[in-house]
C-alpha cells in the first residue's frame, strides 16, 4: 500500500510539472506574438519615417541651397560621420541654424 501511495504522489508531481511547463510554453507563445506585433509596428513606423524623410529631402533638394553650400558640396558630406558633417556645415553656414 505504501508503494501505491508513493507512485500516486510521484504521478501527481509529474502532472504538476507538466502543467507548469505548459503554462510557461503558453506564456512564451503569448510573448512571441506580442513581440511579432511590436516588430510589425516598428516596421510600419520605419517605413513612414523613411517616406517622410524622402519627402523632406525632396523639398530640400528642390529648394535653392540656403546654407551657403552648393549641391555638390552637400553630396561630399554623404559618407562622412554625422559629427564631421555637422562641423563642416557649421563652418560653412553664414547664419546659425535655428528651429523656429
Amino acid at each position: 500500500m505504501a508503494n501505491e501511495v508513493s507512485l500516486v504522489d510521484k504521478l501527481g508531481g509529474v502532472v504538476a510539472h507538466v502543467k507548469a511547463i505548459e503554462r510557461e510554453r503558453d506564456e512564451a507563445i503569448a510573448q512571441t506574438k506580442s513581440l511579432e506585433r511590436e516588430v510589425n509596428d516598428l516596421k510600419t513606423l520605419i517605413a513612414m519615417a523613411e517616406s517622410k524623410a524622402e519627402e523632406i529631402m525632396g523639398h530640400v533638394s528642390a529648394a535653392a541651397p540656403q546654407d551657403g553650400m552648393s549641391p555638390a558640396a552637400d553630396k561630399e558630406l554623404v559618407g562622412k560621420t554625422a559629427t564631421q558633417a555637422q562641423g563642416e556645415l557649421k563652418r560653412a553656414s553664414r547664419q546659425p541654424f535655428s528651429y523656429s
